[in-house]
């Protein structure tokens, strides 16, 4: 996919960065309303999501989420100082150069940065909203309507979609420092078949090249954490799931039929990092997905 066009709108004290194909005069009215979207979400009886700073606000491209930032101001000057851009600012160009190497994700429409003295101290990141569930939620819900022998079909084709994701997300040198399931949107596409989407733009890191098996160890073992839990066991995922998952990961990261001896090591090391994280956890009254 080529990578996205980039346009800038500013005004006094205030920056707007848009993507193509967003049209000039939406991003122009945008820039003049978005001090309304709260209101705005409000009057359409739109739910709030979980985070008091995400805002679901329909707008002339389709319902749009809108992640809202205050930065402190010793925050952003130690930004400036740095040469580090915000984090709305790193998130957006994250979640473009992601969608042009083909990793499913949160797609950036814009970003609006209100300045002062040249500092960012707050922000709108203006998302694309995806139609999906946590990974955990479809796993439930899909599990509980099929039937028992639906089971293994179902299962493989989600393995299948998070592994190639997984995978592609790799490939491209990224990782997510916080593979987990609320993290992971996944649905059914308009052919039926397993959709899956990468999200929290922030918690993506850009590499130099494609992350060592250390690191491909550590992301896949975090997922591997949210696919322990009690009630998806009671639902029927299991640990020949979970290496069906490492399987799947490592044929499509290699563009070949993984080997027994690396399957077993992977999966080894995958679980034993998974068990020491969830006692982490434990200790520190955390939850586990």
């Amino acid at each position: 996919m080529e990578p996205r066009k980039i346009y800038k709108i500013t005004r006094p004290g205030v920056r707007m960065t848009c993507a193509e194909p967003l049209p000039r005069p939406v991003a122009e009215r945008w820039l003049h309303e978005h001090g309304d979207w709260t209101s705005l979400q409000q009057a359409q009886g739109a739910e709030r999501a979980p985070a008091p700073h995400i805002l679901a606000v329909p707008l002339e491209t389709g319902d749009a989420m809108i992640k809202t930032e205050h930065v402190p101001f010793v925050r952003s000057l130690r930004y400036a100082l740095c040469g580090r851009p915000a984090r709305a600012h790193q998130a957006f160009r994250l979640g473009l150069a992601l969608a042009s190497r083909g990793v499913r994700s949160t797609l950036p429409l814009a970003l609006i940065e209100h300045r002062q003295q040249g500092l960012v101290r707050r922000s709108f990141l203006v998302l694309e909203t995806i139609h999906a569930s946590t990974l955990r939620e479809f796993l439930l819900a899909r599990l509980g309507a099929l039937d028992g022998a639906e089971h293994p079909g179902f299962k493989a084709a989600v393995w299948r979609a998070l592994g190639d994701e997984v995978a592609k997300l790799h490939a491209a040198s990224f990782r997510q420092r916080d593979l987990k399931s609320p993290n992971i949107l996944a649905g059914l596409a308009e052919d039926g078949s397993v959709r899956v989407h990468l999200i929290d733009l922030e918690g993506m890191s850009p590499l130099r090249g494609p992350p060592v098996e250390r690191v491909r160890v550590r992301d896949l073992a975090r997922l591997v954490v949210s696919l322990r839990q009690r009630d998806l066991a009671a639902a029927g995922v299991d640990a020949d799931d979970r290496r069906e998952l490492i399987v799947r990961y490592l044929e499509s990261a290699r563009g070949a039929p993984a080997e027994p001896s690396e399957v077993a090591r992977v999966v080894a090391q995958t679980e034993r990092w998974a068990r020491r994280k969830e006692r982490r956890n434990r200790r520190r009254g955390r939850p586990l997905l």
